[in-house]
């Protein structure tokens, strides 16, 4: 006869018929050391952030000066007109006198076809050369 008052517990498997019949600590013990994930060797370089944080706050800058140019287009139906008369002239060096206009500062590349005009703008510098933005416009 088993006697039911040892308080041991015993070992199973969760779905044991033993289950049934006593008071069972079922716990699956564990015979090798767990693996903390944080502590295992990643084929990657550590995280460092600070060449992505300086991109990220030099591409504000080119979103700022992309807006510039789009909120003239936007504000003056003139400044677009005149722009889109000029390119389809083939006027290049009239297209980027307006564009510096709008009070782009950086420097900016501009091509365009019949049917539309891109700039990119390009904010690279000695120390950080990250980022370029591509407005493209459909006319």
């Amino acid at each position: 006869m088993i006697n039911r008052s040892t308080s041991f517990p015993v070992y199973c498997c969760p779905l044991s018929p033993i289950q049934m019949f006593y008071p069972i600590f079922c716990h699956s013990p564990s015979y090798r050391k767990q693996q903390n994930p944080h502590m295992t060797k990643s084929p990657f370089p550590p995280v460092n952030i600070e060449k992505f944080d300086i991109s990220a706050h030099q591409f504000q800058r080119l979103m700022e000066q992309a807006r510039l140019f789009v909120n003239k287009i936007v504000n003056s139906s003139q400044f677009a007109y005149e722009l889109m008369d000029a390119a389809q002239r083939s006027d290049k060096n009239k297209v980027e006198e307006m564009i510096r206009t709008t009070g782009i500062t950086i420097a900016f590349h501009v091509q365009f076809t019949p049917t539309a005009i891109q700039i990119i703008l390009d904010n690279s510098t000695e120390k950080v050369n990250c980022c370029q933005l591509l407005v493209g416009l459909k006319w």
